[in-house]
């Protein structure tokens, strides 16, 4: 799982064979895309595609097709891309849980030394 503070962010995919591939079909959160044979080969194997932010964590998945019919899969890979501190905060449990006990742990030690200072602290 990967996270990403920024609006979008480029990933180049290295999908080189050893003979020649006849497609790679990238998936992200459904979104099918074909590079063809052409494409691939154009771009020297090295595919480059950019994510775009989104509020939630999204999955990509990787199957490249030789010219024989073989497939090879990658993946999913998880990925968090968005610049907003709300939703990076929120989709990182340790985080949140961190920022969510700072204020409670603050909140007793306040209300420890009040009753303390009052002399009330043990009286019923």
């Amino acid at each position: 799982m990967f996270r990403y503070k920024m609006n979008s962010r480029p990933v180049t995919l290295d999908v080189q064979d050893n003979l020649r591939l006849k497609e790679v079909e990238v998936q992200i959160d459904g979104n099918r895309t074909v590079y063809t044979e052409k494409e691939i080969e154009e771009a020297e194997g090295r595919l480059t595609l950019t994510v775009g932010s989104a509020g939630r964590w999204q999955e990509m998945c990787v199957t490249a097709r030789d010219a024989a019919g073989n497939e090879e899969s990658a993946g999913p890979v998880r990925f968090l891309v968005t610049s907003n501190i709300l939703y990076q905060l929120f989709w990182n449990p340790s985080l949140l849980c961190g920022a969510l006990a700072v204020p409670v742990i603050l909140s007793t030690g306040a209300w420890c030394l009040y009753k303390k200072k009052s002399g009330k602290i043990g009286e019923n």
